[in-house]
């Protein structure tokens, strides 16, 4: 796609028409990305995110972890139905129209949004950067999936994890 500059997307659906993101955003050349709408995580309606749903893995009584990964340049805004228990520290919450609107994300491995869930375990919403997206894995480890940050290829077998460099004798992973 072309670069596009101030642009907003308003889409109509039935009952309802959603406008994201909340104020105009430029979109660089070459850009491609996938926004959710309406996007169910576990009974949680998130009524759109400037971010790209990645993985979404039940980790039991600690609840569910979404995985979004930030687009470059663009900021990451998650709208939530009115309602949601929303925390983010370090992001800003405001209510309108309906909804709650989460900005100020900074795009990195830790937590950015914690949803509290009435008689429902807690959902956590991790946003990576762009660069991090492309070193994700999701690996079954110990009898769980777990989310692996690594440039490098990485292989699960029963309860040992292997990682291979292709070049390099040094690599991290987290």
């Amino acid at each position: 796609m072309a670069a596009q500059k101030a642009t907003q997307f308003t889409v109509k659906l039935p009952g309802q028409q959603i406008t994201l993101p909340s104020k105009p955003v430029d979109i660089a050349n070459g850009a491609y990305f996938i926004w959710p709408l309406n996007l169910d995580l576990d009974g949680t309606n998130l009524r759109y995110a400037t971010a790209q749903p990645l993985t979404l893995l039940d980790q039991g009584k600690a609840g569910m972890v979404a995985v979004f990964g930030a687009n470059a340049g663009v900021p990451v805004e998650l709208s939530f139905d009115a309602g949601a228990q929303v925390a983010a520290p370090g992001a800003h919450i405001a209510s309108a129209d309906g909804h709650q609107l989460v900005t100020g994300i900074q795009a990195g491995a830790a937590a950015a949004v914690t949803v509290q869930r009435q008689g429902k375990r807690p959902l956590t919403i991790i946003v990576l950067t762009p660069e991090q997206s492309q070193q994700l894995s999701v690996v079954q480890l110990g009898g769980q999936q777990r989310l692996l940050l690594s440039a490098e290829q990485a292989y699960a077998d029963g309860n040992a994890l292997q990682l291979r460099s292709v070049g390099d004798s040094k690599f991290r992973f987290a």
